[in-house]
């Protein structure tokens, strides 16, 4: 049985989202005020300083053996930053000068917890100075990655030994505070980022199965349930093409695994708090990530038992989206006498079902009837609908 969604661990999340949000923003406009009483001389000067401070003493720091004391690397920025300095002009290039990436990229090596502390704290206050988070990146042996998508490879890959991935639980939680301190809507990521789908990274660095989750599990969620909250989707809508791998991934994975969860975090049932995100999937119901997803629920016997368990209970949007999307898919089923999938359409959709016809004018057990491999129990199944179905020729 389908259980609702996690709607207060979704208001829990989001009220976290809003207060970090809020108040880096008051911060900020608090630096602006001061940045704009300086002129271009003294902004200059002071905006050197910071990048040397970067390039130097801070790169020591997280780079080299012979460390600087943190502590008045971190009054030295404090002050700069008070001041009206800019972090704007720190390097954008991954293999260039320290930035504000390589802190973030950094930070999930410190195990040290009034190190890492002051380390998030150089985070914000250089985001507050006006740091260009969505062009400085750090070297992932992809080109670089910016802040953002840091975090959230942080996050999706749990607790576990790796290049960007934290190991203990206050390295996640500090990927979480950048993870709220950088996430925006869908529409204004689009057009500040360049094709950076978080969810869909998040979410596809979890379903590899890599990660230890258990521990991370409420911070886990509450990731999650912002992206849902927020209209991301699961699989990437920056590359169209795709859309084939992606869902590919996510369907498999809601196939083998056993958790019913993400079942209900992912296709949640209707409600208020979730518009953004199920406006979002009307948008992306196109015939190829559908025919995907329906496939590969049928890929296992559990796959089977769990979408007849998830979707027979009473209508739900997927299950009628499909019906708009991909009417062909459901004579596929009857072919390949995929009865548990095609429970949920003829529970719940007997009016929509009565009118469907292929090509050729058939109904759906006008098909079933005439086409060699359709077995006798799915033809039962059929009829036990109770589905007004047509007459042949009408």
């Amino acid at each position: 049985m389908k259980k609702n969604f996690p709607i207060a661990t979704l208001i829990s999340a989001r009220q976290e989202l809003e207060a970090s949000q809020r108040t880096l923003k008051s911060d900020k406009a608090a630096w602006t005020a001061v940045r704009k009483t300086l002129n271009d001389a003294t902004r200059k000067v002071l905006d050197e300083q910071v990048n040397l401070l970067f390039a130097r003493d801070i790169c020591a720091y997280f780079w080299s053996a012979q460390k600087p004391d943190l502590d008045q690397v971190m009054m030295s920025l404090r002050q700069l930053y008070q001041q009206g300095a800019s972090a704007r002009s720190l390097n954008n290039y991954e293999l260039g000068e320290f930035n504000l990436a390589m802190v973030v990229k950094s930070m999930m090596d410190i195990e040290d917890r009034q190190v890492l502390a002051l380390t998030l704290e150089l985070v914000q206050l250089t985001i507050i100075a006006d740091a260009d988070v969505y062009s400085q990146k750090a070297y992932m042996g992809n080109g670089g990655s910016v802040c953002l998508e840091l975090a959230c490879v942080g996050l999706g890959w749990g607790l576990r030994e790796g290049d960007t991935c934290a190991t203990t639980q206050e390295q996640y939680m500090a990927c979480y505070q950048v993870f709220l301190w950088l996430i925006e809507k869908p529409e204004v990521m689009a057009a500040k980022y360049h094709n950076l789908d978080p969810f869909a990274l998040f979410f596809g660095l979890h379903a590899t199965g890599y990660g230890n989750y258990e521990v991370v599990a409420p911070i886990h969620d509450k990731v999650t349930c912002t992206m849902i909250s927020l209209g991301f989707l699961p699989f990437s809508t920056s590359y169209p093409e795709s859309e084939w791998s992606d869902m590919g991934s996510v369907s498999s994975f809601l196939g083998r695994t056993k958790d019913e969860k993400w079942i209900n975090l992912l296709f949640p049932n209707e409600h208020p708090l979730l518009m953004r995100y199920l406006q979002a999937w009307e948008k992306a119901m196109i015939p190829a990530p559908l025919n995907i997803l329906l496939n590969n629920f049928s890929a296992s016997n559990t796959g089977r038992k769990i979408f007849k368990a998830s979707f027979s209970p009473g209508p739900h949007w997927l299950i009628a989206g499909m019906i708009r999307h991909i009417p062909g898919m459901l004579f596929s089923l009857v072919t390949r006498n995929e009865k548990q999938l095609l429970a949920p359409f003829l529970k719940n959709y007997k009016r929509q079902l009565s009118i469907l016809q292929n090509e050729k004018g058939q109904s759906l057990l006008q098909y079933a009837q005439h086409t060699r491999g359709v077995k006798a129990d799915t033809i039962q199944l059929l009829r036990e609908a109770n589905i007004p179905f047509p007459a042949y020729g009408q």
